[in-house]
């Protein structure tokens, strides 16, 4: 099955950019190794993609030309060149050859010995690489495949393509749907050395957003030096330790830490060179790397006095002068503020969360009894930057012979547990207390004039509920994002026939900055959606 992609012409890039000759010499073995993992990580290892880079004018003159071009070209007819390719030969034309390639345009130049020749051997290119490219030229349709995918940007790179942003386009359009932890680092090497520049973008958010997954392989302290440094400095880098949601911003950092100085020590125990080492002996790598690091990547304050202690270690046991001198620095508590101090008491964006509310409000559409309080709002401020809940108890009361939800107390990470409402004890009672590693994700109310009834759902899969009765309109809240959770409730309890009961109730929940671009809550009405506003604030 393929899939056609419609995309603008490229402009000409001759006038922008310079193209490497030889980028194939750079790092073979690096796009072999890719290749097979790509094929390994993707059972059906001969699904393609198709890319389209021509008008849907049926009328064009150019694109009929080119096809009557084409026909010629798959029947060999008034072909006068040939392409020899290892053992095979390719027999095509040197106007079309001439258009889409600066190399072919250069070699045909009248000025060089070869261009006459009715054959010209190409060693440097693959023979499946080069047919889809030539079947590019004539068609504008680029079929690109597991198997061919890095061959045909590499062949194009090489061949300096009029069209060789689009062929990097497509080629970075159809590896993000093929990245994973394992194949992470060496694709993002192959992304800077072709300056396939949107897939390098994607893959740095990718590895900081995937830190502990991408971490795990060692192909990541392969990675060069300049590319592991843009890692960290993504602001959407965060540490989730395999688990559901996002740990305090120690534990972070203090994994954070561990990466770091394996990847110094894979670095120097193979004599890596970089900008910062450059013509060092092995101990001067390490110093120069990890005094960059410590300075400008770490956020030393952050981290625990344990990891502290073993980074202090780590610079004594190696004899690492200038690393030793910042450490201390952070270790001695009265370092004069400057920019890397600032940034050492830094927490890392992507890990910093805030409250978003849910749009909608639940119970209360008409006025069914006197206000007896409000609550939620005491749990508001940066003193509960990570509260959530842990449990509830909730108590079922009639209202007009239907059962809706007359108190509820809720029991706070932070070791509060108010109750809200009323708590009959010779009515229907039910409680839920969640693990350690666990937090409510997605919330079902019911609700009309009262809330009729509450449901919840964990990150481990849990259903909790139905609680409650079977009227009013169904609600689904869930917040967009990765690692959000429920954190508190908002509400109004009032007396209604004689008894207290809760509406107005509203979720507040947990969202963390790596998922800026989706600062919304997902609220779901009978079949149709609707978004909530990030600057809704508080009732």
């Amino acid at each position: 099955m393929t899939t056609s992609v419609k995309s603008r012409k490229s402009e000409d890039v001759a006038a922008s950019t310079t193209f490497s000759m030889t980028p194939l010499s750079l790092a073979p073995s690096s796009l072999s190794h890719l290749e097979g993992m790509l094929l390994n990580h993707n059972e059906d290892s001969v699904s393609s993609s198709t890319y389209s880079n021509h008008s849907n004018d049926e009328n064009n003159h150019a694109e009929n030309s080119l096809e009557r071009m084409y026909q010629c070209y798959e029947e060999g007819k008034l072909c006068d060149v040939t392409l020899v390719v290892g053992a095979n030969e390719i027999k095509t034309h040197r106007l079309v050859l001439n258009s889409f390639s600066l190399f072919f345009s250069g070699l045909f130049d009248d000025c060089w010995s070869d261009s006459k020749k009715d054959k010209i051997e190409i060693k440097e290119l693959d023979e499946e690489a080069l047919k889809c490219i030539l079947q590019f030229a004539y068609t504008g349709e680029l079929k690109l495949n597991l198997s061919n995918v890095l061959k045909v940007l590499a062949a194009s790179n090489f061949l300096q393509l009029i069209q060789l942003n689009f062929v990097k386009e497509s080629v970075g359009d159809y590896l993000k749907e093929r990245v994973n932890k394992d194949n992470c680092a060496t694709m993002l090497a192959i992304a800077e050395q072709f300056s396939v520049v949107q897939l390098k973008v994607f893959l740095i958010k990718y590895a900081a957003r995937n830190f502990f997954q991408a971490s795990q392989s060692e192909h990541f302290f392969k990675q060069p030096v300049e590319l592991f440094l843009e890692i960290l400095q993504s602001n959407v880098l965060v540490v989730d330790l395999g688990r559901d949601f996002l740990p305090r911003h120690m534990e972070q950092e203090d994994f954070i830490l561990d990466v770091v100085l394996k990847y110094v020590t894979h670095q120097c125990d193979n004599n890596q060179q970089s900008d910062f080492t450059h013509q060092c002996d092995n101990n001067q790598q390490s110093d120069l790397l990890l005094a960059e690091l410590i300075k400008h990547h770490i956020r030393v304050l952050c981290l625990s006095p344990s990891s502290l202690e073993k980074l202090h270690q780590f610079a004594l046991d190696a004899g690492l002068g200038e690393s030793l001198e910042l450490i201390m620095e952070a270790q001695e508590g009265n370092a004069s503020e400057n920019e890397h101090v600032t940034l050492w008491r830094t927490e890392r964006e992507g890990g910093i969360s805030k409250e978003i509310f849910g749009k909608k409000v639940h119970g209360g559409r008409v006025n069914v009894g006197p206000i007896q309080s409000k609550f939620g709002s005491e749990f508001t401020g940066p003193d509960n930057p990570d509260l959530f809940i842990r449990g509830m108890i909730i108590w079922i009361r009639l209202w007009d012979n239907h059962s809706v939800i007359g108190g509820i107390k809720v029991f706070y990470s932070n070791g509060q547990s108010p109750m809200y409402g009323g708590n009959d004890e010779d009515k229907e009672v039910h409680e839920f207390h969640l693990d350690d590693d666990e937090r409510i994700i997605k919330a079902k109310i019911c609700s009309g004039w009262m809330v009729d009834s509450l449901t919840f759902f964990t990150n481990k899969g849990r259903k909790l509920g139905r609680y409650g009765g079977d009227g009013g309109a169904k609600k689904t809240e869930k917040p967009r994002g990765r690692y959000n959770f429920l954190s508190r409730l908002t509400g109004v309890v009032v007396k209604t026939q004689e008894k207290l009961a809760v509406i107005n109730l509203r979720l507040v929940w947990r969202k963390f900055m790596v998922d800026r671009d989706l600062d919304t809550v997902h609220i779901e009405s009978n079949g149709s959606s609707d978004f909530s506003d990030s600057s809704d604030n508080e009732q």
